[in-house]
């Protein structure tokens, strides 16, 4: 008769039996075993009975009055117990750590304008309040990944639809139409329609035929702009906005980033009716609902900033 290794029956039997079993061999009280687990005095009962069953020896003799443990029993319980305490103190400190941790590092990745104009504006406040998290700030005209490219999370531009992700708002922003001051006057002495000239505009928008469609409010209403003259097609808005200096057309811009070249009278806006949908911005982070708290915390500050 083939006799089967302790170790192969031990695999057969599941975390919830060995924990109840060692509980109780601490305990030796079932019911307040029970209470501590939150099941039934039936259920710790079958998960000791399925455990011998499954070991095929007795553990625990137990009568009306009293229970103690079989030979076998304990030594079953010295050689599980210390293992269990150890998972449950690792589990603690993740669980510390993970809920109640104060401490680490973020890292954000985020456009160069956002960086400048938004995060950080932020970021000093945030250290102010918490001193032990610490934020590191990827500016980059890239566009990241927040998984493969090791960020805990990323500032987007415009709709996200990716599933597979998590999205959070920050806000949403509208952008005007600027010129420089001379193509501004230029504007002004001629009586070009909107769609005919120089446009410097974002990657983002549709193409379709020769035309590009950017969405857009015209004395508040959504309308769709059909722009055939494009003079860059570019993603940075910085750039756009140097061009847009230089002469050389005319863009979509959100004021938050040229307050000093409006001050300045490097740009002036042009179009007044005319200005862009709500365009969002938030933050972008893996498929994971249990944030680490640092993480959490600091979505939460920039969030109600």
């Amino acid at each position: 008769m083939k006799v089967e290794p302790m170790l192969l029956k031990l695999s057969k039997a599941n975390f919830n039996q060995l924990y109840v079993f060692a509980r109780v061999a601490t305990v030796m009280n079932m019911s307040k075993v029970a209470e501590e687990l939150d099941m039934s005095k039936s259920a710790i009962s079958r998960n000791l009975k399925t455990l011998e069953n499954v070991i095929g020896v007795t553990l625990i003799e137990r009568t009306t009055r009293k229970m103690r443990l079989t030979v076998e029993g304990d030594e079953l319980f010295q050689e599980i117990n210390p293992h269990i305490l150890g998972l449950e103190s690792v589990l603690n400190q993740l669980s510390q750590k993970g809920q109640f941790g104060r401490s680490g590092t973020v890292k954000i990745a985020c456009s160069i304008e956002l960086s400048e104009y938004l995060l950080l504006n932020i970021v000093p406040l945030f250290r102010k309040k918490h001193p032990d998290i610490d934020i590191q700030i990827e500016a980059t005209p890239e566009v990241k990944d927040p998984v493969k490219d090791n960020f805990d999370a990323v500032v987007r531009i415009g709709e996200v639809k990716d599933s597979a992700y998590y999205y959070r708002p920050i806000t949403t922003i509208r952008a005007k139409v600027y010129a420089s001051r001379l193509f501004a006057e230029e504007l002004s002495n001629h009586n070009y329609a909107v769609e005919n000239v120089p446009w410097l505009v974002s990657d983002r928008y549709r193409i379709k035929g020769r035309e590009t469609v950017v969405p857009v409010l015209i004395g508040k209403e959504p309308k769709m702009l059909h722009l055939t003259n494009i003079h860059t097609r570019i993603k940075s808005l910085s750039v756009r906005k140097n061009l847009a200096i230089q002469g050389s057309g005319v863009t979509l811009l959100p004021s938050f980033i040229i307050q000093h070249e409006i001050q300045q009278g490097q740009l002036v806006r042009v179009f007044p009716a005319l200005e862009s949908q709500n365009i969002p911005i938030g933050f972008l982070y893996g498929g994971r609902k249990l944030l680490p708290h640092r993480l959490n915390v600091f979505l939460n500050f920039v969030c109600d900033y």
